[in-house]
């Protein structure tokens, strides 16, 4: 069933949950991060043994509820290995009302600890492609109400004067743009700092010249860090050893990063994100849930290592642990 599903484009999760009890496939929302439109149980000879039973039957009521936010699910039962009681055709059918029924989340601003992603568990294309693409929703407790995310957005710079880029009278105005950016986009690396204020004063591109001058101003009051061979400039009284936020994309093209337009402190909280709403998942898994909510539209090899780094940052730190290539948060 979950590569029926998968064959149609739909991406699902299999055991979605937490604790003693897990719902066999979960179909997510392809509208928003956060949710999932249909829960599918697939059970037989063991079903109604034990104590196991009786949790199923609770969470089976708790989620046939249902309600314009998350609990919709389908209870589909194989008997002994039989055909499914509920065609896959008419499981087609329930996800695609479902999703054209469901609205859309509202975007607002919040802590990230408030917020309700995961881990997209679906499987690449390829295994063996270099790149692979981002699948269109990650995993959540099925119980959790969905939240909205901090969303990263470009800020908007007045035009500087283009004839006098280079004169010392244009350093206040260059180091007020800088700290403008610096303090809506950081941490942000230097490549994108530098672009979004050459474009701002008329310049197509940033040469070596225009970085020098740049580098110089933003120095003088940005606090810096340095990811291999990438510089990160950070908000004012941001401090990185202990930067626990991050921003996810919107639908619109600027507010999508590459992977190596975002630090690895933030990196590391996407994972974590991951984690906490999502449970265990390996690694690869992992990375294209943090790929997708930065915008990324495929998961190239170097967005799988450099997330790796992170997963084995906070495994150094104890904050996660990794058991049979799964990783998850720890307790």
């Amino acid at each position: 069933m979950l590569r029926v599903l998968r064959d149609r484009n739909w991406t699902v999760h299999p055991q979605v949950g937490c604790s003693g009890y897990r719902i066999d496939i979960g179909v997510v929302d392809p509208k928003a991060p956060g949710r999932y439109l249909v829960g599918i149980e697939c059970d037989g000879r063991s079903y109604h043994s034990g104590a196991t039973a009786r949790d199923r039957e609770r969470l089976r009521r708790r989620c046939s509820k249902g309600s314009a936010g998350v609990s919709t699910y389908l209870v589909n039962r194989l008997v002994d290995g039989s055909k499914p009681r509920i065609e896959i055709t008419d499981l087609l059918s329930l996800c695609c009302e479902v999703k054209r029924r469901r609205p859309l989340p509202r975007m607002e601003a919040v802590e990230p600890e408030d917020s309700n992603t995961g881990v997209d568990a679906s499987e690449p294309d390829d295994a063996n492609a270099q790149e692979r693409r981002i699948a269109t929703g990650p995993q959540m407790q099925p119980d959790v109400e969905p939240r909205a995310y901090p969303v990263y957005q470009p800020v908007e710079l007045p035009p500087g004067n283009l004839a006098k880029f280079y004169e010392s009278t244009s350093n206040r105005a260059l180091a007020e743009h800088l700290r403008l950016v610096i303090d809506a986009e950081g941490p942000i690396s230097e490549t994108v700092l530098f672009r979004r204020i050459a474009r701002a004063w008329g310049l197509e591109r940033t040469g070596a010249r225009i970085v020098e001058r740049l580098r110089r101003l933003a120095s003088q009051t940005a606090t810096r860090t340095t990811d291999g061979d990438v510089t990160f400039y950070w908000p004012e009284n941001a401090d990185p050893s202990s930067w626990q936020s991050f921003r996810v994309a919107s639908d619109v093209e600027t507010s999508k990063r590459t992977i190596h337009e975002v630090c690895i402190e933030e990196i590391s909280t996407l994972v974590m994100h991951v984690l906490h709403h999502g449970g265990g998942a390996p690694r690869q898994d992992i990375a294209r849930s943090v790929c997708r909510l930065i915008g990324m539209a495929r998961m190239p090899a170097e967005a799988e290592l450099r997330v790796s780094v992170a997963i084995d940052h906070l495994i150094m730190l104890g904050k996660a642990v990794e058991e049979s290539e799964y990783v998850r948060e720890s307790r």
